[in-house]
């Protein structure tokens, strides 16, 4: 009889080391997809696979903090988003108000640079000497249209409207420079 127990209890505690094996591996694998998710900027699913982690590890420290990370990111898309739609222009309804968004758009984009001025102003946009050559200027517009035009479709309003500025510039510089 006694030693029916000790199998029994003997068995209990292997159940118990292969219940630990199970969750530690289920904790890793949940600590993968989590990372992946993260790389991804799939914050919300990211989240997800660290509570679980958590939930099978609460001891993980790397899992708490990468959470944490997580909860920061969600809340920077949750802000930009706002502020996103806070700044998009209002839609015009009638005549009297068209004017007033024209003003509002002119107030929103105050570092707006003056149009046309002549050759010195095209060559410092392209930061070029006064006594550049057709081919110099040639090189120049071609190498920062690239630059600029990668730019256009950032994710980053400031960024693309930036890179938008840019190319209008680069474009009028054309114009004038080189006919």
């Amino acid at each position: 009889m006694v030693s029916i127990f000790k199998k029994l209890f003997s068995s209990k505690k292997e159940n118990k080391s292969d219940l630990k094996e199970i969750k530690k591996k289920a904790s890793e694998k949940y600590y993968k997809m989590a990372v992946a998710y993260f790389k991804r900027k799939e914050y919300l699913s990211s989240k997800k696979y660290f509570q679980k982690v958590i939930e099978y590890d609460p001891d993980n420290k790397n899992a708490q903090h990468n959470l944490e990370i997580v909860l920061k990111k969600i809340k920077q898309q949750k802000d930009t988003k706002t502020n996103h739609k806070a700044n998009a222009p209002k839609p015009v309804k009638a005549g009297g108000q068209k004017q007033q968004s024209i003003e509002q758009e002119k107030k929103r984009q105050p570092d707006r640079k003056p149009k046309a001025k002549g050759r010195t102003y095209y060559l410092q946009i392209l930061a070029l000497d006064q006594d550049a050559s057709d081919e110099e200027i040639t090189d120049k517009i071609s190498k920062d249209f690239k630059k600029w035009r990668t730019r256009i479709n950032s994710p980053d309003i400031k960024k693309r409207y930036e890179a938008e500025e840019m190319m209008s510039m680069i474009s009028q510089a054309k114009r004038y420079l080189l006919g």
